[in-house]
C-alpha cells in the first residue's frame, strides 16, 4: 500500500508540473505568433511635399515608398533619394555640382494600441531663381542675394509621428524666409493587406 502512495505521489506531481507548463508554452507560442505578425506588417507610407504662394498652390510632390514594422533586419529604414546634380559656377569656367532635391528616410515601429511610431526624416534642396531679373538685390539676415544667381533653399526635419492606419498627418508647414511661399509636409500611411 506505501507503494501506491508513493506512486500516486509521483503521478501528481508529474501532473501538476505537465499543467503549469502547458499554459506556459501556450502563451509562448501565442507571443511568438503575435511577434511573426507584427514583423509581417507592412506600411505604404505616402509624403507629399506641397509648395503655396498665398492660396495659389505652386506644386505638389507626391513620394511614397513601403517600410516594414519592427523590422530588426539590417536595413530597418526604407530611403528615397530623388534628386539631380546640379553645376553651379563658383567662377569664371568652374563649376561645382550640387546635389538638388528630396531624400526621404523611414522606419516604423508599432504600439499597444494599433498605432504607428514612424521615425521620418525629410530633407529638400531646391534652386530657385528670382522671376523678376531687373529687380535689385535682396538682403535678409546680413546676406545678399542677388537675383542673377540661384539661391539655394534647404529643408530639414525629423519626426516622431504617432499614426493610425489610413490616417493623414500634416507634419509641417513653414514660410521660406525670403520668398515668403510656405511648404507643407503631410504624411499618410495605409497598412499592405
Amino acid at each position: 500500500m506505501k507503494l501506491n502512495w508513493r506512486s500516486c505521489l509521483v503521478a501528481l506531481a508529474i501532473m501538476a508540473t505537465v499543467g503549469m507548463a502547458s499554459p506556459a508554452r501556450a502563451q509562448e507560442k501565442q507571443a511568438a505568433s503575435q511577434e511573426a505578425r507584427k514583423s509581417e506588417t507592412t506600411l505604404k507610407v505616402t509624403v507629399v511635399v506641397t509648395e503655396l504662394d498665398g492660396a495659389k498652390k505652386l506644386s505638389s510632390l507626391p513620394y511614397t515608398f513601403f517600410v516594414n514594422v519592427d523590422d530588426t533586419g539590417h536595413h530597418p529604414t526604407s530611403s528615397v533619394r530623388m534628386g539631380l546634380r546640379v553645376p553651379v559656377a563658383t567662377s569664371a569656367n568652374q563649376f561645382q555640382y550640387m546635389d538638388i532635391g528630396t531624400n526621404l528616410d523611414c522606419a516604423a515601429s508599432s504600439t499597444v494600441d494599433s498605432r504607428y511610431k514612424l521615425a521620418l526624416s525629410v530633407d529638400r534642396t531646391a534652386l530657385a531663381l528670382s522671376e523678376d531679373k531687373k529687380s535689385p538685390a535682396l538682403g535678409v539676415e546680413g546676406v545678399t542675394i542677388s537675383a542673377t544667381n540661384p539661391i539655394v533653399q534647404h529643408f530639414s526635419s525629423s519626426y516622431n509621428l504617432m499614426i493610425r492606419d489610413g490616417q493623414t498627418v500634416e507634419a509641417t508647414s513653414t514660410s521660406d524666409p525670403i520668398s515668403g511661399h510656405v511648404l507643407q509636409i503631410s504624411v499618410t500611411v495605409n497598412a499592405v493587406k
